[in-house]
C-alpha cells in the first residue's frame, strides 16, 4: 500500500503516514517497491508478523466512515421523533445521499426502501438497528456490507442520485 492509500484509514496526513511507514522500513519490517510515482510499503516477512499477531479477521472495517455514518444516523434518528412524516421523509432522503461517500468507504449496502414515507423510514431504521447491533456484537456476519453506490437511494425516483 501507498501513504496515500492508508492515510485516510488511520486519520493522519500522507506525510505523517510516510514517515511513519519510513521508520518501519528502517527497522526491517517494510520494504518499498517503487510504482510509477510512487512508493509501495509491503511486510519484509509477513508470516512471522502473522504467526505474532495471531489470525487477522477476513474482513477489516473502515472505522472513520463507519463512525461518521453512525453519527449521522443517530441524529436524524434524534431530530426525527419531533418531524411529521413528510419531513422525516425527506430528511431521510437527504441524509442517505448526503452519506453515499461514506458508505461507499465503509463498504455498506444502504437500506433496502419501500414507497412511500413510512416504509422509508421504517426500512432505514431497521438498517440503523442492524448497523448498529452487528458492530456492538463484533459479528461480522450481521453487517451489512457490500459495494454501495449511490445511484441505490435515489429517493424512489429511478434515476442516479447527485452525491
Amino acid at each position: 500500500m501507498t501513504a496515500a492509500e492508508l492515510a485516510p484509514d488511520v486519520g493522519y496526513t500522507k506525510r505523517n503516514v510516510a514517515e511513519a511507514l519510513d521508520a518501519l522500513r528502517l527497522a526491517s519490517l517494510l520494504e518499498v517497491v517503487p510504482w510509477r510515482n510512487q512508493l509501495k510499503y509491503r511486510l519484509t516477512k509477513p508470516r512471522p508478523l502473522a504467526s505474532l499477531a495471531g489470525e487477522l479477521p477476513a474482513f477489516f472495517p473502515r472505522w472513520r466512515p463507519l463512525f461518521r455514518i453512525l453519527r449521522r444516523t443517530l441524529e436524524i434518528a434524534e431530530r426525527a421523533q419531533h418531524l411529521s412524516k413528510t419531513v422525516r421523509f425527506v430528511e431521510t432522503d437527504r441524509i442517505l445521499r448526503e452519506m453515499g461517500n461514506e458508505l461507499q468507504g465503509a463498504q455498506l449496502t444502504g437500506p433496502s426502501i419501500g414507497q412511500g414515507d413510512d416504509p422509508r423510514w421504517s426500512a432505514f431504521i431497521d438498517w440503523a438497528l442492524m448497523l448498529a447491533r452487528g458492530l456492538a456484537s463484533g459479528d461480522s456476519g450481521t453487517w451489512p456490507w457490500a459495494d454501495w453506490t449511490p445511484s441505490r437511494w435515489n429517493g424512489g425516483r429511478g434515476e442516479t442520485a447527485a452525491t
